[in-house]
């Protein structure tokens, strides 16, 4: 091999050796990191790609005063025995907060939204009927849905006041469900019943809002033990089942949820004007008829 041959033949050894290198490297870079985090009642699963480990504390440390406020809800018999896995997925796409046999799937909002930490008290709920779920399957019960999910929305209010997240993003609750009512543009809660996956999604500031005020309701008027026995309930929940529990119709039962609604609305001071502020936070919202 001449000596020119040969110089080139190295120098384009060395380059190679340097781009595999430099790929390697890169490769390395770009390979996340697996980040666990344990408490008390709570197993963390992230990556370096999807978190920080400052965010991974925050949501630790707030699922533990989320879970003690709910339990002293709910009551320490539905205490779980095992660890609750959390599951941080990154930023907020499509795909929102949910809870399955894999643990709860968290994503990040805005800072606004309380990023990673805003969706926990509700998705906690959920993860603290588990073992009701496994046991009785109540999704198959056409009002359950309805029920699970306005009871999850109405606790995590209870829990996490000063939440800035959907759907009340810091309103005053009493003003954005009155205000839906006198405005006309409230779904009825029987038809957000028959019509649950059809309507959570699509209609979600009027869905979520409007059931939990109909769970803050029966709290308040039945009692706490009442809406405990709706959520956890060993039986379908017919009307029958309903009007029995509440000793009324289920007709007249919305009626008088609707007139505490509004009666809760008119001891708001400046209520229009807290309603207009909530309306341009939500401008992008399209209402469902």
């Amino acid at each position: 091999m001449g000596l020119a041959l040969k110089t080139l033949f190295l120098s384009l050894l060395s380059l190679s050796l340097l781009v595999l290198a430099n790929g390697c490297d890169k490769a390395n870079l770009s390979t996340p990191t697996q980040l666990t985090l344990e408490s008390e009642h709570f197993k963390l699963i992230s990556n370096s790609q999807l978190s920080t480990e400052s965010e991974n504390t925050a949501v630790i440390e707030k699922a533990e005063l989320m879970y003690d406020r709910i339990i002293e809800i709910l009551g320490d018999s539905l205490r779980p025995e095992r660890k609750i896995t959390l599951r941080l997925e990154g930023d907020f796409v499509e795909k929102g907060p949910y809870f399955d046999n894999r643990g709860i799937h968290l994503y990040r909002y805005s800072t606004a939204e309380d990023g990673y930490l805003g969706a926990i008290a509700h998705e906690l709920v959920h993860a603290l009927h588990e073992d009701y779920y496994i046991q009785h399957d109540p999704y198959k019960w056409p009002y359950y849905p309805y029920i699970d999910e306005g009871v999850a929305e109405y606790i995590s209010q209870l829990v996490d006041p000063e939440n800035t997240w959907f759907p009340w993003y810091g309103f005053n609750e009493y003003v954005v469900v009155g205000d839906l009512i006198i405005s006309g543009q409230d779904i009825s809660q029987q038809t957000l019943r028959t019509k649950h996956f059809e309507l959570n999604q699509p209609c979600h500031i009027q869905s979520y809002t409007l059931r939990s005020s109909w769970m803050r309701y029966i709290d308040t008027t039945y009692g706490r033990e009442t809406l405990i026995k709706l959520s956890y309930t060993e039986i379908n929940p017919t009307e029958a089942f309903i009007e029995t529990l509440f000793g009324t119709e289920l007709a007249n039962l919305d009626s008088a949820w609707e007139n505490w609604a509004i009666e809760q609305y008119n001891t708001i001071s400046q209520a229009e004007s807290i309603a207009q502020a909530f309306r341009e936070q939500i401008s992008w919202y399209e209402y469902c008829d």
